[in-house]
């Protein structure tokens, strides 16, 4: 039986963009995809990139194993202590194949 692997999403603002990259090389995670520019509405403010909602998210795809994924879940929390007022949120889905 093979072991699990996961598609995992990261949801972000464009303000911890750096920070989060330099975690993907601190957790040596060098394969991503990343959409860098995503409007939408979470709990706090609109991201809509215009006068009067200015900010925007992005969002970051990985596939990866379980290491990954628990590299990623420590990297996501070092990032909200450091910055607890800036949005970003971790999905992961079990994926097939």
């Amino acid at each position: 039986m093979s072991k699990p692997f996961y598609r995992i999403e990261i949801i972000i603002n464009q303000s911890l963009r750096d920070e989060l990259l330099q975690e993907f090389q601190t957790i040596e995670c060098q394969y991503f995809t990343e959409i860098p520019l995503a409007y939408g509405q979470g709990r706090q403010e609109p991201k809509q990139g215009d006068g009067i909602w200015p900010e925007t998210n992005g969002i970051f795809i990985i596939y990866g194993d379980e290491k990954t994924l628990k590299d990623l879940r420590t990297s996501i929390d070092l990032i909200k202590e450091r910055f607890p007022h800036e949005g970003i949120k971790m999905f992961a889905l079990k994926s097939q194949g």
